[in-house]
């Protein structure tokens, strides 16, 4: 009786998850507007203010406009975001230019899936890539991609669906996807919809394959806290106190996967800051030419 209860409530949460996807499902990157990309834009302006200042100072002494490029441009509106703060060069890439709407805004047409960005090594001194990594088959490859292309001490700003928060746990324990990462038709992905989304990321790994690509000096943050998750994280955050300390013994006893170089990177994924933001945005600076 007790199991058949239980059971009945899984599915109650199951049909809601499945109602949410289908509510999901409905945004289209080709219809992001100045309303529904202001959640993102607070975050973007504090990391590109924080980040980016030191450009501004050089470029006054050398008289060169910072090339900013951003990767997935769409309708072009962080590209005047960036423009509003700072004095740059802008270019973009993506797979269409129907989106843009900047007046005399060149798009590069790409495939962000097949072969090399369309610039010369050693380009850009900023790179922003807003919401494109859920989208693509091979990541690592685009990331080593913007490394060549990115100057030396030159930045890159990114976001992606924060996965890890409470709210994408718990769907993907009753429900088997993440927040945003729902059932997809077969044969017939929409590239700039959520039902393109194919690569559900987390923060680990986006750090992982960065620095691979040469990409360091990790800075991440989210875009907002989720009040709604707060109920949820009181319930799970003790269990996930206690256990967490007990699966990186484990990691680093048994099979030696973490090290005081990864440490840092496992430990923020259970951080309060994690389990409550509602979009990740992480940034990295460029150390030395990628050969």
């Amino acid at each position: 009786m007790l199991y058949d209860g239980f059971r009945l409530i899984l599915n109650i949460f199951a049909i809601s998850w499945a109602k949410q996807v289908a509510r999901n499902r409905k945004f289209d990157r080709s219809s992001i507007t100045h309303r529904n990309l202001s959640w993102l834009c607070s975050a973007f302006r504090r990391f590109i203010k924080k980040l980016c200042a030191k450009y501004e100072r050089t470029n006054e002494r050398t008289n060169e406009r910072t090339k900013y490029l951003d990767i997935g441009g769409g309708n072009g509106y962080l590209i005047n975001l960036v423009k509003a703060n700072f004095n740059v060069e802008s270019f973009t890439c993506d797979y269409t230019d129907k989106l843009m709407e900047i007046k005399g805004q060149k798009v590069d047409l790409v495939d962000l899936n097949q072969g090399r960005l369309p610039y010369d090594s050693d380009t850009f001194d900023l790179i922003t890539m807003t919401e494109v990594i859920e989208h693509l088959e091979n990541h690592r490859e685009l990331l080593k991609e913007i490394s060549r292309v990115l100057k030396e001490g030159g930045l890159l700003v990114m976001s992606t669906p924060n996965i890890l928060n409470i709210k994408s746990r718990i769907r993907f324990f009753l429900y088997g996807f993440w927040n945003l990462f729902g059932p997809m038709h077969t044969k017939n992905s929409d590239l700039h919809s959520t039902g393109g989304h194919i690569n559900p990321i987390h923060y680990f790994y986006i750090v992982h394959s960065a620095m691979d690509a040469s990409l360091e000096e990790v800075t991440w943050g989210v875009d907002k806290i989720q009040k709604s998750s707060l109920f949820s994280a009181l319930l799970f955050l003790p269990i996930i106190k206690i256990a967490f300390p007990f699966y990186i013994r484990k990691e680093r006893r048994k099979y030696g996967t973490i090290d005081k170089h990864n440490l840092q990177y496992v430990k923020a994924i259970n951080s309060i800051k994690m389990l409550l933001g509602r979009t990740l945005v992480v940034s990295f600076k460029k150390h030395h030419k990628v050969v």
